[in-house]
């Protein structure tokens, strides 16, 4: 049986595009909505090309109202409204999100307590292997915000796109010059290829991976992920203290993983 099957009574399948709507029968989650990413081959925005599987990400980023529903904490931003997105939180506690979310519909936590893969028995795991709810990795984020197999390329490969969805940041994103320095509630732009929203602008979204500049000349092709040791993760999208060059796809910020600003939040990244 797979983990969708033991999970029917979570989710509801749209049979023609794919995606999950999710409903927590108990009502104390609100519902929300995961787009289908067909995988498929991609050139990243360092050249290198890569293959991904299948996977599910949120339609939206993570709202104030889904956060604390979650985890049951105390509302962290700064910029208050339940359909805005999260703010304030590090990279541990968008991590801590997914485990709590897998539990609260009877996962496995995504990783140990030192924040190393785990498979449904405990074991140590590559992420291939992983069900459940996640961060993306830099590579899955890309391609979701380039608008998967749907994406508009130059022959060359090259995205035709300059923000996810659009080459007009206005259309699409929220950034320094319309939000008057602060967040605006999600999903209130068009969104891209796929259906996703405000992968350009708004806040800043966590990626698992820790950074290094040269990983992706080094990486594997197939669902690459830099789970090597270093001071800081990947972080994309730009935010809305940003200017258009910050919210580009190709963007990429890199931080300490215990940042915790009001320009970061994250969307999470579901695999079965």
């Amino acid at each position: 049986m797979s983990t969708l099957e033991q999970l029917e009574k979570y989710f509801t399948k749209d049979e023609i595009t794919g995606n999950l709507t999710f409903k927590d029968p108990e009502g104390m989650i609100p519902s929300f909505k995961l787009i289908f990413v067909e995988g498929g081959e991609f050139i990243n925005c360092n050249g290198k090309p890569i293959e991904l599987s299948h996977f599910y990400i949120a339609e939206i980023q993570v709202t104030q109202e889904i956060y604390t529903a979650v985890t049951g904490k105390k509302n962290p931003s700064e910029f208050q409204g339940i359909n805005h997105p999260v703010e304030r939180v590090s990279w541990f506690d968008a991590v801590d999100f997914c485990n709590v979310l897998n539990h609260r519909i009877c996962l496995e936590p995504v990783c140990d307590k030192g924040y190393k893969f785990i498979d449904s028995i405990g074991k140590k795991t590559e992420i291939g292997n992983v069900q459940g709810f996640r961060l993306p990795t830099d590579a899955e984020w890309e391609y979701a915000a380039r608008g998967g197999i749907k994406r508009r390329d130059t022959p060359k490969g090259e995205p035709t796109c300059i923000y996810a969805g659009s080459n007009n940041l206005e259309h699409v994103g929220w950034y320094d010059e319309n939000t008057s320095n602060e967040t605006k509630p999600v999903g209130l732009k068009f969104p891209n290829e796929l259906g996703i929203y405000d992968m350009s602008g708004n806040v800043f979204e966590w990626c698992w991976d820790f950074y290094d500049h040269g990983f992706f000349k080094k990486s594997v092709k197939m669902n690459p992920v830099n789970l090597r040791n270093s001071p800081n993760r990947v972080l994309r999208g730009g935010s809305w203290h940003d200017d258009s060059e910050g919210c580009r796809v190709a963007s990429r910020r890199i931080i300490t993983p215990d940042f915790a600003w009001d320009i970061n939040g994250f969307r999470f990244l579901f695999t079965v």
